[in-house]
């Protein structure tokens, strides 16, 4: 049985692209809205979005991937660390950062499940800008470094993919895009929140093999009902 999460696809969208002020963000005694994204986000974040990228790849492309591992390191004692390894039809190699950036986090800017496709291109427009004119000099900037590929995979190019959240298109329209830099170098990109945008079912349902995991540890203590 594949480790499957149905999610409500609008109210996912909603999650992490609006922000919303509760009573008690205004001085209460609780966390508030902002508070239940982080930390959701940092629970089951990476798995959300690798999941929705495996799903973009599947249902668009129709080509398979595997997540290799969930730890890319440059192979030294000190130095940057990635997110993921993954396998694409069992010959690309790509090695991945993930950034959830939402409407939630700091200077996020809500962006509403209904927006219209003037609002949709300026808000893309803001990204593309600064792949192609800030990226580079920005901390995450590390996915184009080198890192130490899985065994075996040695022998395999390893191609940088940043995954975020916010919303962004290339050119043609599409959630997936390739930004080329004047060293030659790439970066290819992938946006969550474009892709879910570009569905029309009401419900998604996607793979998430560390989510399955760690609900199932959870209720081994009880945390959630059986």
């Amino acid at each position: 049985m594949k480790p499957v999460i149905k999610f409500k696809r609008k109210q996912l969208i909603e999650f992490f692209d609006v922000r919303v002020k509760h009573k008690e963000d205004e001085g209460g005694d609780t966390d508030g809205r902002g508070a239940d994204v982080s930390a959701i986000t940092a629970l089951w974040g990476e798995d959300i979005i690798f999941g929705l990228l495996h799903h973009f790849w599947l249902h668009q492309e129709n080509c398979k991937s595997t997540i290799l591992s969930y730890s890319v390191k440059t192979g030294k004692k000190k130095g940057p660390k990635l997110d993921g390894w993954i396998l694409k039809d069992k010959e690309r190699l790509f090695q991945a950062e993930v950034k959830n950036w939402s409407a939630s986090s700091i200077d996020g800017e809500t962006l509403e499940f209904s927006a219209s496709p003037e609002i949709l291109r300026e808000f893309s427009r803001g990204w593309q800008d600064w792949f192609e004119n800030g990226f580079l000099r920005s901390k995450a900037a590390k996915v184009m470094k080198t890192m130490s590929k899985p065994e075996h995979c040695k022998n395999s190019r390893a191609t940088p993919l940043f995954c975020m959240w916010p919303y962004m298109v290339g050119r043609h329209g599409k959630p997936y895009c390739v930004f080329s830099f004047s060293d030659g170098r790439e970066v290819h990109v992938f946006s969550a929140s474009a892709y879910l945008r570009l569905l029309t079912e009401q419900n998604i349902e996607i793979e998430m093999p560390r989510a399955r995991r760690r609900f199932a540890l959870m209720k081994r203590m009880a945390f959630l009902p059986n």
